[in-house]
């Protein structure tokens, strides 16, 4: 199975983690992310996918996932009734403190951390969207990490982004937490469909141990829930609109920073430190663990 790990002790014992959804997983290889996209012959090949993957849960003994969407939909869809266990692609260490750019001053630093992959939705929904909030204000710079960086610039040059406020960076891993640190809202902007209601982007835990606000698309996993009750995530709807509707939800996040500015740094590493970092995971699932492979 991809995007799932399964590991045996003496072939008595299962754990199945599943880090995403493999029967539709399968096929955003062929870009299509929604059940509404694949063709008859494909909808076969998706629903005999599931059934292989049903078998797999009946063999585990124990189950995790990577976000409640998926462990619930998993529960609905084969009548699973054991208690599935939910951890999330966390980050693994908290951002440092700030120091101040030179081209800080009063400018607000948006970043986008991702590649170019069409699941990105960089073409459709990131690049259009970090346009719209240079023209909405002045102050605004966006950044944008990739390992994809020449691809993302071409893109960048046809929809005719202000290079003069965009900073291309393709930075090594271990460097790019402590880029964030001078950030102050990060894009996770993908299109709501049934691959990315399960989904649970790494990229957010990497933004909260920043301390970064996250601006949202609908629909993508847990996100709603989690960030707009902790009052640390903005959610826009950009999926299917024209381009001034771009432009006034760029103003209604500039306006969300602007009124959050002084707090949302403190809340989102209040939450990061309290329910979304490794080392509050880490315990829990070293338990299950033993638990299950205890002698």
């Amino acid at each position: 199975m991809d995007w799932a790990l399964l590991i045996r002790r003496k072939e008595d014992k299962i754990i199945l983690d599943v880090r995403g959804y493999d029967p539709i997983e399968f096929f955003a290889r062929k870009n299509k992310f929604d059940l509404s996209n694949l063709n008859n012959v494909e909808l076969i090949d998706f629903r005999k996918r599931e059934d292989d993957f049903g078998r797999e849960l009946q063999k585990a003994d124990k189950l995790i996932t990577v976000s409640n969407s998926l462990a619930k939909y998993i529960a609905d869809r084969f009548g699973e009734r054991r208690i599935i266990d939910v951890i999330p692609c966390v980050g693994t260490s908290l951002g440092g403190n700030r120091h101040v750019p030179a081209w800080k001053g009063n400018s607000i630093n948006i970043v986008y951390v991702g590649g170019a992959q069409s699941y990105q939705y960089i073409t459709d929904l990131v690049l259009p969207f970090a346009k719209a909030l240079t023209e909405v204000n002045r102050n605004v710079n966006i950044h944008i990490l990739s390992q994809d960086i020449e691809s993302v610039k071409a893109q960048a040059s046809n929809l005719q982004l202000n290079f003069d406020r965009t900073t291309f960076l393709k930075l090594p891993s271990d460097e790019i937490q402590g880029y964030l640190n001078d950030m102050d809202l990060g894009l996770i902007l993908r299109s709501p469909s049934f691959m990315n209601n399960f989904s649970q982007p790494v990229k957010l835990g990497e933004y909260l141990a920043a301390g970064l606000g996250i601006v949202f698309e609908r629909g993508t996993g847990d996100l709603r829930e989690m960030l707009i009750e902790e009052n640390i995530g903005f959610e826009v709807r950009l999926t299917g609109q024209e381009y001034g509707e771009f432009i006034n939800q760029a103003k209604e996040v500039v306006e969300f920073y602007k009124g959050n500015a002084g707090a949302i740094r403190k809340r989102c590493l209040e939450y990061y430190r309290s329910r979304y970092c490794w080392t509050k995971f880490a315990p829990i699932e070293h338990s299950l663990y033993q638990q299950l492979f205890e002698p």
